[in-house]
């Protein structure tokens, strides 16, 4: 075990995109800042706590923190170590960030991981002053090299790194993932905000509310890692790994964790993928039923996950809590959706979405504009099985992220001729940053916002 002499900050992004991302429709978000705890941080700050460490979490998102407010911090303390968790799309930040740190402490090694360092951890290395990536699942990982690092060993010794050495930098053999994910701690959240992410967390939850808006307390949940499917533009953190679940009994027990230590009521189940199949959903839904949780709930699954021969197991998650979940349409063209690799087709989509509205479970889903194949014919089709679904959206315009087919696609055809200039571009998806297809961007743009004003103007009749 090391040394309670360790100090390492954790920094926790501020995602200023949270503000509008994903709930366009939904008009309780103005002027509040929506808030969604780190639970990827979350796990990785308990592992290091639990090995001895001592941590702190400068807690950007809940402080609507700039880069300005983390220099002030850092001046005035020292740390050992300083570690970021994000996404791609925070490349700009992290990079700005990084820089800022070694101005003022140049010694201090910066560990970034989550999605950014895993996808492109040779530029993210190569162009900021980040110092080691830790790749793919984390946990054992940043345990292993706070070590590694404290006793001054190295680096090469610690499995699922990508680090500087002078001017080279070095790749470690991939890390053996965690196979039984049950063993894994629940996250401890008391280095966080929580005050204030409770407060707001009413703001996390689809609309409409079960109860009262301001009587809402969400707390994130993960049941699974990873995602058995490879969908070309799709990038998580435990990307070409197995995809892992929890057992509903160690779900059920950590949700009773929140019940009892924050008064929750609402779970959101925030999973790359939270239901694949029908097994898992019929195991939660009964522990959920017989040992009377009371806890309503929200996650993620598959479009073609409910047909009319499983009515019966929709009525049952909605007896055990479920109000909403969340499945990709991406595209009404199947054409498009083989393009993506979703293995599924629209009319899944259409069905499912008549099953849960039939049982009373409330539909949110997304759409990806922009693919290769995509023509004003698509956009057309894609509205039409919105419209036959009953089923607004969330809409977005494809931004190729680095490890994906999609992204190699777009270098090879030079759709992306400046690489980290796209990168430091990337943001919220509601406008098109590069144009993969035989439209102008103003074609492709000016078609999607016309079903856009008139969707608008019946829902407001």
């Amino acid at each position: 075990m090391v040394g309670k002499t360790l100090k390492i900050l954790f920094i926790n992004p501020f995602l200023p995109s949270a503000l509008t991302a994903g709930f366009e429709f939904d008009t309780r978000i103005r002027g509040n800042h929506m808030l969604t705890l780190n639970v990827g941080m979350a796990y990785i700050a308990t592992a290091v706590e639990r090995a001895g460490i001592d941590i702190e979490v400068v807690d950007c998102d809940a402080h609507m923190w700039s880069p300005a407010d983390i220099e002030m911090h850092i001046r005035t303390k020292s740390y050992d170590a300083v570690g970021i968790g994000t996404m791609v799309f925070q490349y700009s930040w992290v990079r700005d960030v990084a820089r800022m740190i070694k101005e003022h402490r140049p010694d201090v090694p910066i560990i970034v991981g989550s999605t950014l360092s895993t996808s492109m951890p040779e530029m993210l290395l190569e162009k900021s002053d980040v110092d080691i990536g830790v790749l793919g699942e984390g946990d054992i990982t940043i345990v292993e090299l706070l070590q590694t690092l404290d006793e001054g060993r190295s680096l090469s010794e610690v499995r699922g790194l990508c680090y500087k050495d002078g001017d080279r930098l070095v790749t470690t053999p991939a890390r053996p993932i965690i196979k039984d994910i049950n063993t894994i701690p629940f996250p401890n959240y008391d280095h966080f905000e929580m005050e204030i992410y409770l407060d707001r967390s009413k703001y996390s939850i689809p609309p409409p509310a079960p109860i009262e808006l301001d009587d809402v307390i969400a707390m994130p949940v993960n049941m699974a890692r990873g995602c058995p499917f490879r969908c070309s533009f799709c990038f998580h953190a435990f990307q070409h790994t197995q995809y892992r679940r929890r057992s509903p009994e160690n779900v059920i027990e950590e949700i009773q964790l929140w019940k009892d230590k924050y008064d929750a009521n609402f779970i959101l189940f925030w999973d790359e993928l939270s239901f694949t199949h029908e097994r898992p959903v019929r195991e939660l839904a009964d522990m959920l039923i017989d040992r009377e949780m009371n806890m309503s709930f929200f996650a993620s699954c598959r479009s073609e996950l409910f047909n009319w021969d499983r009515v019966d197991l929709a009525r049952k998650l909605k007896q055990a809590g479920c109000k909403g979940l969340a499945y990709s349409l991406e595209s009404g063209s199947d054409e498009i959706l083989e393009a993506m690799n979703k293995r599924n087709c629209s009319r899944d989509f259409i069905t499912q979405s008549h099953v849960l509205e039939a049982v009373g479970i409330k539909s949110y889903t997304s759409v990806i504009f922009g693919y290769p194949q995509e023509t004003f014919q698509t956009i057309d089709q894609t509205f039409n099985v919105l419209a036959e679904a009953r089923s607004y959206t969330c809409v977005s315009y494809i931004q190729p992220t680095p490890a994906t087919p999609i992204y190699e696609w777009a270098l090879e055809n030079g759709k992306i001729p400046d690489e980290e200039a796209y990168l430091l571009s990337l943001g919220e998806a509601s406008k098109p940053l590069v144009n993969l297809t035989n439209l102008t961007l103003d074609e492709m743009v000016g078609h999607v916002d016309g079903y856009r004003s008139a969707i608008s103007k019946t829902e407001a009749a």
